[in-house]
């Protein structure tokens, strides 16, 4: 969401995550190695409280939520 604008170098660090996973998992393929980037979503912790106040309730996840919903997709990577 970018309608307010704003957090240009934020956002480039995110591409260029993005566009480096994707390279990654290109090269090491070849190699039988699968590359994923994993974003949590907010999850309630001490880093996010400053910005748990501009979060929807439905979408603030309790840490061992989250963990869980992580290795679901971990565990379910593939190189396909």
């Amino acid at each position: 969401d970018n309608r307010l604008g704003g957090g240009y170098s934020y956002r480039m660090s995110k591409a260029a995550l993005n566009q480096a996973t994707r390279c990654l998992a290109i090269e090491l393929r070849r190699q039988r190695t699968t590359v994923v980037a994993l974003h949590p979503g907010t999850t309630a912790t001490d880093l996010s409280a400053p910005f748990q106040k501009n979060v929807r309730p439905d979408k603030l996840f309790d840490p061992d939520f989250t963990a869980a919903q992580l290795l679901t997709i971990i565990d379910g990577a593939t190189l396909e």
